[in-house]
């Protein structure tokens, strides 16, 4: 039997929102397996909007992203990565990568926009169950010595998971921003079920942070905690506090690692010692150290892996434990990556469209206005000190949480598949 169009529209539909529903457990069995899924959601969306899809459609698409100064900002920082290939010091692999990042953002892109008209509470529900029955996984892992990842050959290291759960932690802060909202959305009777849903993903985030060694995942906790006090008690104030942190984080990144290097004692070292903070410092040191050598234009795009392998940086001396720090695949500090690859030009240009993306929070309703807030900082805050900006996983970590902030919008507003033709 043949499916009909109608028919056929809703089954992709349907399996698109329930593969994103899914991603908790793709991640924790593949922790870098975030792009592939929202790949296959991209694929099943563009086969259920195949009949709306159409050059025209694309051409309004792109002529109204391009209209927005974040759009134009945002395309500049892509033809200045593409140019920066030019004088990389690997030009072949940074234009591979620049390829992958590009259409990565693509596909990322249209999600963000297509699938939270889709997602009902019911694969909201799913994605908080599956949240919570990857925290009992990894709960059940940490207690066993990672017997079943072991069984698998797929990981050997507590470490292997801190990607897995810093995922789960963006997909989970939507749900506690919109706790008493998400209950409203569903029947009288299922009110309480979903507070206790709520409840039990608390728990499970709780009991997985005092497993893990990843400082990132505790860092964010803490910093959308923070976030949502600051915007809850004094929201104008709120917003200018965050352009002057963004600012002076990202202006000041070629010596972030000299002003923390001072600022830590032996104490604070050892106390972070389980989050390897000194060697991550040293890091930051080695590589805000040789920002100098191309300051206006830098490295080239993705080009920190192949540190070492530069001319410039091989002619100056470092001590074995320095050379060492920059064999790192890259600085663990967003905005020193930044300057380190893409110079000043590519430093204006990241903070001109972090401060385009705050004005633009600050201009939403209170509520969305909160939550996005929370979202941005917590992001930010992990940026600055852990992960690549280009690692494909980690785009995608950031999606994941925008989508579900627009589900939840979307189901609040009653716009579902109405809205399609308004996006």
């Amino acid at each position: 039997m043949r499916f009909r169009p109608h028919c056929s529209s809703l089954f992709f539909r349907e399996l698109a929102c329930y593969l994103f529903a899914l991603i908790p457990l793709f991640v924790v069995i593949v922790s870098r397996g975030g792009p592939l899924v929202f790949l296959l959601i991209f694929l099943c969306l563009m086969i259920a909007d195949r009949e709306r899809l159409t050059v025209g459609s694309f051409v309004s698409g792109c002529r109204g992203m391009l209209s927005s100064t974040g759009g134009v900002i945002a395309t500049l920082i892509i033809l200045w990565c593409l140019a920066s290939a030019a004088w990389s010091i690997r030009p072949v692999h940074s234009l591979a990568k620049w390829g992958e990042v590009v259409l990565l953002t693509i596909c990322l892109t249209y999600d963000v926009y297509n699938l939270p008209e889709k997602l009902r509470p019911r694969h909201l529900l799913c994605l908080a169950a599956t949240i919570i029955l990857a925290c009992f996984f990894l709960i059940s892992e940490f207690n066993t010595d990672l017997a079943l990842s072991r069984l698998m050959h797929s990981r050997t290291q507590p470490a292997m998971f801190n990607r897995s759960i810093l995922i789960l932690l963006f997909l989970s802060i939507p749900f506690f921003l919109n706790a008493r909202k998400g209950a409203l959305l569903l029947p009288v009777s299922g009110r309480r079920k979903f507070y206790l849903l709520v409840a039990v993903l608390t728990l499970g985030l709780g009991l997985v942070g005092c497993f893990t060694e990843g400082d990132a995942s505790l860092l964010a906790a803490a910093v959308a905690v923070c976030a949502l006090l600051l915007v809850v008690s004094a929201p104008r104030f709120a917003s200018v506090c965050m352009i002057l942190t963004v600012s002076v984080v990202i202006v000041l990144a070629p010596i972030s690692g000299m002003i923390t290097d001072r600022v830590f004692t032996n104490a604070t070292y050892e106390a972070l010692e389980r989050a390897h903070a000194k060697e991550r410092v040293d890091i930051w040191k080695v590589f805000g150290s040789v920002i100098y050598l191309r300051p206006l234009a830098g490295a080239g795009f993705n080009s920190s892996r192949f540190a070492l392998a530069d001319q410039k940086v091989r002619s100056l001396h470092f001590s074995p434990a320095e050379r060492r720090a920059f064999q790192s695949i890259h600085p663990h500090n967003g905005a020193l990556q930044i300057w380190y690859e893409l110079g000043c030009i590519g430093a204006v240009l990241t903070l001109a469209l972090c401060i385009n993306t705050i004005l633009r929070i600050s201009k939403l309703s209170a509520s969305s206005y909160r939550q996005y807030y929370v979202y941005f900082a917590t992001v930010f805050a992990v940026s600055v000190i852990a992960h690549g900006i280009w690692q494909s996983w980690w785009l995608a970590a950031i999606a994941s949480g925008i989508v579900v902030l627009r589900a939840f919008a979307v189901l609040e507003n009653g716009l579902g598949e109405s809205s399609t033709s308004s996006q």
